[in-house]
């Protein structure tokens, strides 16, 4: 499989996707399309949150399986009442900017997928300051649009050399490396260990991913990767590969799972001279390997940088968002090599071990030899 060419391809189809907390279901319905098309295995559970790789959310206590995590959402509004002839108020759902609003374009659908161009003519902050609490959007249609939701409108997928402009990068990026792991995935022994999850309303609090948890029936066997693009500005760059995350604004991630992670991204350096990474901790937000870490489910974090973090520009007008397309090729690979490399998740830990015991079997007789601490008087 060409990588570039299956980005660009499921990115132009993917990324022009509309999509709002609480209303993927564009999102959902191109998701089934792609498992359909390349046969994959995929079901919905209760909550509309997509299990990628099994056709059921009942799954026996002792498979051992690696889940690759993103979500559907990104930041938007749901229009709630109108307030005189084409102008109305909408809830905004999730982050974004807070300043320069007024003439910032946005886009208006519905389930049937009517589509029409709206932009900001006010708004109203939460009263903490740090958020858009409602929006007042002038539009050209005649129409009810009592049930509308949208975002901003911006090119759903544009390439300029190697980086690709987007309404919603965050995080239809996420999606779009766990379909191509997938779909790299599909005829090769190594996909049993592999599943994807695919939640919804992750911008308003991961209220997808809790439901998957509170749902009582991943086994304690799984191990979740959180798959994101995340704010540059937490100290990567561009074009240098995928960030392993150490940890987000909330938490620390899962120790065993990271260092299998960095252990793996190392291997696959050596081998590919091509291939590159980072690690940080990127606390430029908080993801869903939080979640699942509180609730006692191990869990790490990958990213790619991502610039124009939910709509925002650096002056703070709205603005597309934007990756590098060698990072999400990158983060294919790996995530690719890390189901690959699962089942010997165990070897990788008791290396790393041994060195240490290697280590300490060099040092302790000086340890020994000048452990004179008790016999002095201090």
């Amino acid at each position: 499989m060409n990588l570039s060419k299956n980005i660009e391809k499921i990115g132009k189809e993917l990324l022009s996707q509309p999509t709002a907390p609480y209303r993927e279901y564009f999102v959902q319905k191109y998701i089934k399309s792609f498992c359909n098309k390349n046969k994959i295995d995929f079901c919905f559970d209760k909550w509309g949150n997509i299990w990628i790789g099994t056709k059921s959310t009942t799954f026996s206590k002792n498979e051992d399986k690696i889940v690759f995590v993103a979500h559907m959402d990104h930041p938007g509004f749901h229009i709630t009442k109108k307030l005189k002839n084409q102008t109305w108020e909408a809830k905004w759902f999730g982050g974004g900017p807070v300043k320069k609003l007024k003439g910032a374009p946005v886009y208006l659908t519905n389930e049937n997928g009517n589509l029409f161009k709206g932009k900001i003519i006010n708004f109203k902050l939460h009263k903490s300051g740090k958020k858009v609490e409602t929006l007042h959007i002038q539009s050209s249609s005649t129409e009810n649009l009592k049930n509308y939701f949208g975002s901003y409108n911006y090119p759903g997928y544009q390439k300029k050399k190697d980086l690709i402009y987007t309404k919603s990068a965050d995080d239809l990026g996420g999606v779009l490396m766990v379909l191509s792991v997938a779909k790299l995935l599909k005829n090769k022994p190594s996909k049993k260990s592999f599943l994807g999850l695919l939640t919804r309303a992750e911008e308003v609090g991961f209220q997808g991913c809790l439901g998957s948890i509170y749902a009582h029936t991943i086994p304690k066997k799984f191990h979740f990767i959180s798959v994101e693009t995340s704010n540059y500005k937490a100290g990567v760059q561009f074009g240098k590969g995928p960030v392993i995350r150490l940890g987000d604004r909330a938490s620390v991630f899962d120790t065993h799972i990271t260092y299998f992670i960095r252990l793996v991204a190392a291997e696959l350096q050596k081998k590919n001279k091509k291939f590159c990474y980072q690690t940080r901790m990127m606390d430029g937000g908080a993801c869903e390997a939080t979640a699942f870490n509180v609730h006692k489910l191990p869990s790490g974090g990958l990213c790619v940088p991502l610039g124009g973090y939910h709509n925002e520009s650096e002056s703070g007008v709205p603005c597309p968002e934007f990756v590098n397309i060698r990072d999400l090729k990158n983060l294919i690979l790996l995530s690719e090599a890390l189901v690959q490399k699962y089942s010997q998740k165990e070897k990788y830990l008791k290396k790393v071990q041994r060195s240490f015991l290697k280590s300490f079997s060099q040092s302790k007789k000086l340890l020994q030899k000048y452990n004179t601490y008790l016999s002095l008087k201090i």
